[in-house]
């Protein structure tokens, strides 16, 4: 999932999950060079890499892992 934000021409870029364990298989495309160049390309400057998945909230270098539940209550008009 790629969210974009024209008027600052950045991007944040995601992959979801249905595990609860970290898997570096799991943000493969999060890191690949090529495909951050194209996403980079297409999107503008990566402003975050994520994994949404059902463990607790960790980081693993650059790639953030964000709990599914809290991710979801924290969307603008979520979780009352």
């Amino acid at each position: 999932m790629i969210v974009a934000d024209p008027s600052d021409i950045s991007c944040e870029i995601y992959e979801i999950r249905h595990s609860q364990g970290i898997v570096p298989d799991q943000y493969r495309f999060l890191t690949d060079p090529e495909k951050c160049r194209d996403t980079a390309f297409r999107y503008g400057r990566i402003k975050g890499k994520y994994v949404i998945y059902r463990g607790k909230q960790t980081e693993e270098g650059e790639v953030i892992y964000l709990n599914v539940e809290q991710y979801l209550k924290s969307l603008p008009g979520r979780g009352k």
